[in-house]
């Protein structure tokens, strides 16, 4: 894994219900997450299924075009 490389990746992931779910500190729930939202997954593997055990919701990258 590169942490260097800039390349958009999509996965799936199925979310159980004990999966975590963050925000900064604030607990949230899977439906407050949208499409698009960058987030970090920490996960098991379950055969082919990557099943989430954490999500966090990564913080927004400022517009540096608005002044």
């Amino acid at each position: 894994f590169d942490r260097g490389r800039q390349e958009k990746t999509q996965w799936t992931f199925a979310v159980p219900a004990t999966a975590k779910i963050t925000e900064g500190k604030k607990s949230i729930s899977l439906v407050d997450v949208t499409v698009g939202t960058k987030v970090m997954v920490r996960y098991t593997k379950d055969g082919e299924t990557m099943n989430a055990a954490t999500i966090k919701v990564m913080p927004a990258k400022a517009d540096s075009t608005k002044k």
